[in-house]
């Protein structure tokens, strides 16, 4: 019953990602450098009720948080992001959480992320979503250049 439960629950509960300084990729992979700005957004759209509710988020390797949405709060003691929604009923809500990519050890990193949804009834896991880390992109461009002029 508690595999059906959980099976189902991911309809309810899901995750998205998205690169906010370079768009690109789907809802659940992106393509990231360091630097750039990626956002996390979990979704619980429900029929049912649940007591002491609340939605925590490790954040990813390779990131540090810069803000999150609906009073969420971060705890650099868990490095994770949390919102305490208390009791709620029938919920159709969404936050959303920022990080700034961190160089990685190699070219083509992929981090995998997950959240989860606790309450009194049960323990939720979102869809998995993926970023992978490249290399800083670098703009070459070929620049003639004139020598000066004699006598000029």
């Amino acid at each position: 019953m508690i595999l059906l439960q959980r099976r189902r629950s991911k309809r309810f509960f899901t995750k998205k990602i998205q690169n906010i300084t370079r768009t690109n990729g789907n809802d659940y992979y992106t393509d990231a450098t360091a630097g750039d700005t990626v956002r996390f957004t979990m979704a619980l759209k429900s029929g049912a009720s649940y007591g002491n509710a609340k939605i925590v988020d490790v954040l990813p390797a390779y990131t540090s948080f810069v803000s999150a949405s609906g009073g969420g709060t971060y705890n650099a003691d868990t490095n994770s992001v949390r919102w305490e929604m208390g009791n709620i009923a029938n919920p159709n809500i969404s936050y959303f959480y920022d990080v700034r990519i961190l160089p990685a050890p190699k070219d083509g990193e992929r981090v995998a992320n997950v959240a989860l949804m606790t309450s009194s009834q049960v323990n939720i896991t979102s869809n998995q979503v993926e970023f992978v880390i490249g290399a800083p992109y670098i703009v070459l461009e070929k620049v003639t250049i004139k020598p000066p002029q004699q006598g000029a």
